[in-house]
């Protein structure tokens, strides 16, 4: 990693933790016996883990949030997960993550991507460093503005082997 992103990815992270109860982080740990076994696909096929099931579902994420499916986007995130928007505006629960999905659309948001940088897995906690992209609507009578920056995502895999999203926090950067 370059150095020049070394410190800011610190500071996202130092944020995600200081977003998140140290309790919940601290009860990371207490999971560790309870080691989900892995399920099988539709069909009797293995299941997809690894780093290119959390770029997919990033992926997904993005699409569900567009369309504004918030009970789906919602779905991804555990039940008291935070998520941090650019600005700054924090959402906590399922409930709250379901309204932000849902009120997307609304918002104007369109054309996002995400492209995960690094994934870093262990057997029930990961982290993922995205670069994002969207456009959402000006102010009123205004243009729609294009908004970018990093998403740093720390998730945890719950007793079924699904991964769920435990904090996700997405800062803006200028745009040039």
């Amino acid at each position: 990693m370059p150095s020049s992103l070394a410190l800011p990815l610190a500071f996202v992270l130092l944020a995600a933790l200081v977003v998140i109860d140290l309790p919940l982080v601290a009860s990371c740990a207490g999971h560790a016996e309870a080691r989900p076994t892995p399920s099988a696909a539709p069909f009797g096929g293995p299941r997809v883990d690894g780093p290119a099931a959390l770029r997919a579902t990033l992926r997904r994420l993005d699409r569900q949030l567009v369309a504004g499916a918030g009970p789906a986007f919602a779905a991804h995130y555990e039940a008291e997960a935070v998520l941090v928007l650019p600005g700054g505006r924090r959402h906590v629960g399922r409930e709250a993550l379901e309204a932000v999905g849902n009120a997307a659309p609304f918002r104007g948001l369109r054309d996002l991507s995400t492209e995960a940088l690094d994934v870093t897995q262990g057997a029930l906690e990961a982290t993922t460093s995205a670069r994002f992209r969207y456009v959402e609507n000006g102010p009123p009578g205004g243009v729609p503005r294009e908004v970018r920056g990093r998403r740093t995502s720390v998730w945890r895999r719950d007793a079924t082997g699904r991964w769920r999203v435990v904090a996700d926090v997405w800062t803006s950067a200028p745009t040039r």
